[in-house]
């Protein structure tokens, strides 16, 4: 057995309490009946109203009554258009995943057919339109619109059906020709289908403007997105270089500081002295040499050593050995203490 199921938008209680409304009710229970009427004969062996739930609705039982195989299935249009896509797609040579697709698209094809002459026989008539506004996104203003649409041209379909009781009578008592009828009708027809027509465009065209401003905002927002990443990435790469860059400047210092206590030492040991014009400094430990020289500190550094080994060497001259050893001692001591001093500021977080 075949099920139909047909159910109408308003509620039970809206239909109940409103005169009008239960009008278009029956109208459409009784275009639906005829629908299935027409598709079915005489196999459309049953239709219940049902007010059992929110919206009233009709079931419909189709027999096979004249199929051996009693095959329910087969009353189905769009089963009926999926075999026989199948069997073709055989005949032809395709594999059988390649006819089950190709089935499965003419069910498809096949199921919106009837539901669109569904529409046109029966929805267009009662004023209901093909799909929902969720399906279609529509705002609340534009299914309004669409509704009032579908009213519209349901008005216009029953005044063509008025119209054309209206000829067939006047017909009938003028005895007019049946080709002037047929003239007459076609042109009112042409002109109900170009109005329905216009309409389908207009709605299409909102549509379609709906749908391009989604998508501009849609890529509003995905370039939106895509600077606020960009602009997160260049302040963590901004960061992470000012840390660097301030761990170099401070590597950098500690080392030239250390470096130059190095040399105030050497003048106490004679590593390092002033040459014979005095002008310049003689450093015989090479290792020291060489971290003066990579650091580039010899000519800020010379004038502090040369006047500090000026000092010491007059100090010395007064001094006995035994006394230029101990201020010796004590001048390394207080360069060592700084050098502990610049190892502490580094623990906590020594700037240049």
């Amino acid at each position: 057995m075949l099920t139909c199921v047909a159910s109408y938008p308003l509620l039970c209680e809206q239909v109940a309490s409103d005169s009008e409304a239960k009008e278009r009710y029956d109208d459409w229970v009784r275009r639906t009946i005829d629908w299935l009427s027409a598709m079915y004969g005489d196999r459309l062996v049953s239709a219940v109203e049902h007010t059992d739930e929110a919206h009233p609705h009709v079931h419909a039982f189709i027999l096979p009554l004249h199929d051996p195989a009693c095959s329910a299935r087969d009353l189905n249009p769009a089963w009926q258009a999926k075999t026989k896509a199948e069997a073709a797609a055989r005949e032809g040579g395709h594999s059988d995943r390649e006819a089950v697709k190709q089935g499965n698209a003419a069910y498809r094809s096949k199921a919106r057919e009837v539901q669109d002459d569904y529409h046109q026989r029966v929805g267009v008539p009662c004023g209901l339109t093909r799909i929902g506004p969720a399906r279609e996104r529509l705002s609340r203003a534009q299914w309004q619109a669409r509704k009032a649409e579908a009213r519209r041209n349901a008005r216009l379909q029953r005044q063509l059906d008025d119209r054309i009781a209206g000829l067939i009578d006047a017909e009938a008592d003028q005895a007019r020709s049946h080709d002037e009828m047929e003239t007459r009708l076609v042109g009112l027809v042409d002109q109900v289908e170009s109005e329905l027509r216009a309409a389908e465009t207009q709605l299409s065209q909102a549509a379609e403007k709906e749908r391009e401003a989604d998508h501009r905002l849609a890529r509003v927002k995905t370039a939106e997105a895509a600077m606020q990443a960009d602009k997160e990435a260049l302040t963590r790469e901004r960061r992470e270089f000012q840390a660097e860059t301030t761990r170099q400047a401070t590597g950098a210092a500690r080392t030239t500081v250390r470096t130059a206590m190095r040399v105030l030492a050497g003048v106490l040991d004679g590593s390092v002295r002033p040459n014979r014009e005095k002008s310049g400094l003689k450093i015989t430990d090479a290792a020291l040499e060489q971290d003066v020289a990579r650091l580039g500190i010899r000519e800020a550094i010379t004038p502090l050593a040369l006047a500090f080994a000026n000092v010491w060497e007059r100090l010395s001259n007064r001094l006995t050995n035994r006394e230029r050893a101990q201020e010796a001692e004590a001048v390394r001591a207080a360069l060592s203490s700084g050098e502990d001093e610049i190892n502490r500021r580094k623990s906590r977080g020594y700037r240049p």
